[in-house]
Parts: C-alpha cells; sequence; structure tokens
C-alpha cells in the first residue's frame, strides 16, 4: 500500500514537472501565421504641385519698334483728290513718306519724325498752279498698358521743319506758299496722329511678344537623368508692368503665375496655351517661385538598410524571459501606408506585419515612420499568442530604428535642379536663371517599388529674352 502511493506521488511528481516544461515550451516557441497585408499604390506620376510666380523682363528696342513701323508706313500717307472737299478747301494734295521714320526713346514716350514729301494744286479764281515741297514733322506717343491685353495709344504733334519749302512756280520767280501746307498739315493731324497709334498698336502686340518665352518656359524640363525626373510650368496668368523706356530700350517685366510640377517618369504633355492667358496690369510682380527636387528610394534598397541593421548584425530583441531575433525585413506600400515584413525566430516564430507612414524628417535628413503599429491580424495574433510582444516596447525600438538617409541624394539632386537653373536655354534666345534658396515642404510618397521624397523648395527665377528666335 505503500509502494503504491509512493508510486502514485512519483509519477504526479513527474507530470507536474512535465507539464512546466511543456507550458515554458510553448510559451517560449510560438509559431505565428498571419495574412500578408494587400499591397496597393495611387497611381501618381505628377507630385508637388504649387502656384509660383516668374518673373521675365522683357526688352523691346526702339530700333525694332521703329524697323516694324517703316514696314507699315509706306508709300502714300494721306491723298485729297478733290478742290471741293474738306469744305472746299480748294486743294488737290498727296503727303508720302519721304525716307524712314525716326524712333526715340524718352521719358517713358517715344518722340517719332517723320519725313514728308508733299505734291499737290491749289486753285484760286480760276486759276491752278502746282507745289510742291519736304518737311520733316514731329510727333509723341505715349503708351498704355491695360488689361486683357489691350494697349492705350496717344500720339500728339509737335511740329515740323521744312526741309524744303514749298513754293509755286510762277515763272519769272518762285512763290513761298507755306501757308498752303501749313493749311493741310493742320487739317490731317488728326488722320496722321490716328495713322502713327494704329502702327504701334500693330507691332506692340504684347500676347506676339511674350508668346515665344511662355513657349519656351512650357516646355517639359528634364531635371535629372538618375531619378528621370521632370519639372513642368503651366501658365495661369500673366501680369506686366508699365512699360519704361531707357537707352532707347521699352522695358517691361512679366510676372507669370503658374503651377509648377514636379514628374516621375515619361515626359510629360506641354500644356497648350495657344489660345493665350488672361493678363493683367501690376504695379511691381511678385517673386515667389517654388519647385520640387526629388529623391527616389526604391523599397529593395530601403529593404537592405533594415536587413543590416536588425538581421546580419544579429541583432537581437529581450523582453524579460523571451528573445527573438529577426530573419528578414522588406517593405512595399499599402497606399498611403508604409508595410515592413518582420520576419522573427526564436520567443516567436513567424512573420508580422508593421505600419507606418513614413515622413521626412528635417534634422537628420532622413525618411522615418510615425505612427507604427502592428497591422490589425498582426496585433489580433501577438494578444492571443505572445501577449508580451504586443504591448508596445517593439513598436517604439522599431521606429526608432526605421531611418533612411537621403541627405546625400538630396543633394545631388538639389545641384541637378540648380544646374538647369543657370543659364539654361531651353530655345534659342531664352535664358532660364534661378536660384533655390530655402525648403517650405517636403513630402513623401508611396509608389510602385519605391519611396519618393519630394522636397519643395524656395526661391526666384527669373527668364531673359535676348535675341530670340
Amino acid at each position: 500500500m505503500s509502494r503504491i502511493i509512493n508510486d502514485n506521488k512519483q509519477t504526479s511528481f513527474h507530470s507536474f514537472y512535465l507539464a512546466i516544461a511543456l507550458l515554458f515550451f510553448v510559451g517560449c516557441k510560438t509559431s505565428i501565421i498571419v495574412t500578408k497585408p494587400a499591397e496597393g499604390y495611387v497611381p501618381r506620376t505628377s507630385f508637388d504641385k504649387h502656384v509660383s510666380v516668374i518673373n521675365i523682363p522683357l526688352q523691346i528696342p526702339v530700333a525694332e519698334l521703329e524697323r516694324q513701323a517703316n514696314k507699315y508706313l509706306t508709300g502714300i500717307l494721306y491723298e485729297d483728290k478733290s478742290f471741293s472737299d474738306n469744305g472746299g478747301d480748294n486743294l488737290k494734295c498727296v503727303v508720302k513718306k519721304y525716307s524712314d521714320i525716326k524712333f526715340k526713346a524718352a521719358e517713358n514716350k517715344i518722340n517719332i519724325t517723320i519725313p514728308l514729301d508733299l505734291t499737290g494744286s491749289y486753285t484760286q479764281l480760276g486759276m491752278v498752279v502746282d507745289f510742291k515741297g519736304t518737311l520733316s514733322a514731329s510727333y509723341t506717343t505715349a503708351i498704355t498698358l491695360e488689361d486683357n491685353w489691350k494697349l492705350k495709344t496717344e500720339t500728339r504733334t509737335q511740329g515740323y521743319e521744312w526741309i524744303r519749302s514749298p513754293k509755286i512756280d510762277l515763272g519769272l520767280f518762285d512763290l513761298p506758299v507755306t501757308w498752303i501746307v501749313d493749311a493741310v498739315l493742320s487739317g490731317q493731324k488728326d488722320f496722321i496722329n490716328k495713322s502713327i497709334d494704329q502702327a504701334v498698336k500693330d507691332y506692340v502686340n504684347l500676347k506676339e511678344i511674350t508668346q515665344p518665352a511662355l513657349d519656351a518656359l512650357v516646355e517639359p524640363i528634364h531635371l535629372s537623368e538618375y531619378y528621370n525626373t521632370w519639372f513642368l510650368i503651366t501658365p495661369l496668368e500673366v501680369s506686366l508692368t508699365q512699360l519704361n523706356t531707357k537707352n532707347n530700350i521699352m522695358q517691361l517685366t512679366m510676372g507669370l503665375k503658374a503651377n509648377t510640377e514636379t514628374f516621375i517618369g515619361n515626359r510629360p504633355t506641354k500644356p497648350n496655351i495657344s489660345k493665350g492667358v488672361p493678363m493683367t496690369v501690376a504695379k511691381k510682380p511678385e517673386e515667389d517661385f517654388s519647385m520640387g527636387i526629388v529623391t527616389v528610394i526604391p523599397y529593395a534598397q530601403a529593404s537592405e538598410i533594415l536587413e543590416k541593421e536588425f538581421v546580419t548584425s544579429g541583432y537581437e530583441y529581450k523582453e524579460g524571459k523571451y528573445t527573438i531575433k529577426f530573419t528578414k525585413m522588406g517593405l512595399y506600400g499599402n497606399f498611403d501606408k508604409m508595410v515592413i515584413e518582420t520576419g522573427l525566430a526564436g520567443s516567436l516564430k513567424g512573420t508580422i506585419y508593421l505600419v507606418g507612414i513614413p515622413y521626412y524628417h528635417a534634422n537628420s535628413r532622413s525618411i522615418k515612420m510615425k505612427d507604427l503599429d502592428f497591422d490589425v491580424e498582426s496585433k489580433n495574433k501577438l494578444i492571443s499568442s505572445a501577449k508580451w510582444l504586443g504591448h508596445g516596447a517593439l513598436l517604439k525600438v522599431m521606429e526608432k530604428n526605421l531611418v533612411f538617409p537621403i541627405g546625400s541624394e538630396l543633394d545631388y539632386a538639389r545641384k541637378d535642379a540648380q544646374t538647369y537653373l543657370t543659364n539654361y536655354e531651353p530655345v534659342k534666345g531664352v535664358f532660364i536663371n534661378g536660384k533655390l534658396e530655402k525648403l517650405e515642404t517636403s513630402d513623401v510618397y508611396l509608389i510602385e517599388d519605391a519611396m519618393v521624397a519630394v522636397l519643395n523648395v524656395g526661391g526666384r527665377l527669373n527668364v531673359r529674352v535676348e535675341g530670340m528666335e
């Protein structure tokens, strides 16, 4: 009887320790199977869209205006074919341009000199006499810009000087008849003034002057061959300052308000501005230019960083009596969130998934993770199988070490972009110059195969137009 009792005690003792061992084994060697979260991305090729202002100083040589006016005003400028018209002035005459018109800019006005040749006939008391003469007439034209590409001109007569006074040939002597021509010019000054106004308006076509520069600016700029990034300017509105004349140059500044966008991949479509861009008059254009510089970090590259940090380094995470090692680390996107695929061995075996939101950390010039957490299924499985791991300590360790330095890549991207903003000539005679000065905002996007860090950099951008073809 005693032996049976002792045998039973010994059996119970062995069972107790076996149960403890089994519980320890189960507690320390838990396996977990979690369904992999779906991989997905927001379809996008455009990043970092901003409204910017680009200043474009424009210069119109007065010599060019002179050339166009001479092209427009040719031959006969005025002709009176009847003695009886104009209130019965008994005068017929033809006014022709004698030689080239001369332009000179001064005090925000254009002084115009027109050499004129006059021939005509005058009748009085049944007698008809012919006359001819040559003079230099002076005019002043003021040009004012108005909204919607409108131009207001006002030409005023400033008098004239005779080069060859008009005379009537009476055989034995010539009779000066300047008073006749004075009457002609006085009566027709409004007509001539309007002709000059029309000539100026026809040449100083603001749309035509600015269109080549706009056409050049909307050409997509290939910022980086390495990242295959593009920069695109889409005009929204043009503001122009009033004309200013200096050293026989008509000057104005165009402030182009535009969307600036950064693209990755194929060359973006050039904006169609053939219908023109709305225009307003401004005292002074703004200076508020922004562009996005892009750094692309492939998931494979980021995963290698994590592999070195957590796997090949032999790093162990300990939580009391539990220890886990990392067997693999991988990254991919789940729309706006990053998924970190984490393989485990040791006290917990299997694969769990963490999700977080990538962001740019300015001080460390790196991409980090915020709001890191286990995905829903991983969290539920940990609660039931390895509660010790699900309380957040591992998340803090992981969040601290999920760091992807991009400082050198940003320097490269910025240098690359600055190259295209230093005397860049998209078309003959149009030069783009800018300076990237300050970081304004930054965003991180998830695309297929990579993270895209886009830093919005503020600065200034100017466009110089010289002898554009």
